[in-house]
């Protein structure tokens, strides 16, 4: 397996993409219609068997299990451990963390956003969106909070798929304040939009739908 490149998951299928097309017209093809005299294509023959050796054991039955534990069954138990342990004393906090946000949900506001006005002129291919927004966030500690940038895809006035999603630098923050950038090329010509989301942010966490919440720009 092929070592990440990019940690964005949309620059690394992209690559990905461009990577399997290139070997299916360079290596595979070639080999497919370069036969022996009996019409037989021998090296693309040894290439299937080999993949098939190599391949299939990565896709058994143990190995799904395997994921399964590692992913979810293992972190479960950890978690469990943690949450019953010392009196519930991890789960307490994580109550009052939660009960925290929650009850300064609403209370967060823009104070200042800063993005690319698209009536002076469109972004061209290869530059970069420079955004930075600045929150008020009363009650609630600016590491608390996290921002996405969304790009979506207009077909018809609509906005047909979301194909970038890019976190958003913490960059500053004191009391009831959170500062917010980023910074990331337009990799596709096209016509899109953008909006970006606020989320409640807490390494604790075992995945955002554990507690979602939604604020939206």
């Amino acid at each position: 397996q092929e070592k990440r490149t990019y940690n964005n998951q949309y620059f690394q299928d992209e690559l990905d993409v461009e990577t399997i097309y290139s070997m299916l017209e360079n290596e595979i093809v070639p080999l497919y219609f370069d036969r022996n005299s009996n019409g037989v294509p021998e090296n693309w023959v040894k290439f299937i068997k080999n993949n098939i050796s190599e391949i299939v054991p990565n896709f058994t039955m143990k190995r799904m299990l395997d994921d399964y534990f590692d992913r979810y069954y293992n972190k479960l138990i950890n978690r469990t451990h943690r949450m019953t342990s010392d009196n519930l004393k991890f789960a307490h906090e994580m109550a009052a963390w939660k009960a925290n946000i929650k009850a300064h949900w609403d209370a967060i506001e823009v104070k200042s956003i800063k993005v690319p006005d698209p009536t002076i002129r469109p972004l061209n291919f290869g530059e970069n969106f420079v955004a930075e927004i600045t929150l008020q966030t009363p009650g609630i500690k600016a590491g608390d909070v996290g921002i996405e940038l969304l790009f979506g895809r207009k077909l018809f006035d609509k906005i047909d798929e979301i194909v970038f999603i890019e976190k958003m630098s913490l960059v500053g923050g004191g009391d009831d304040w959170a500062q917010f950038k980023i910074n990331v090329p337009v990799f596709r010509a096209g016509v899109y939009d953008y909006t970006f989301r606020i989320y409640p942010l807490n390494e604790n966490l075992p995945h955002r739908q554990d507690f979602p919440l939604l604020k939206w720009i």
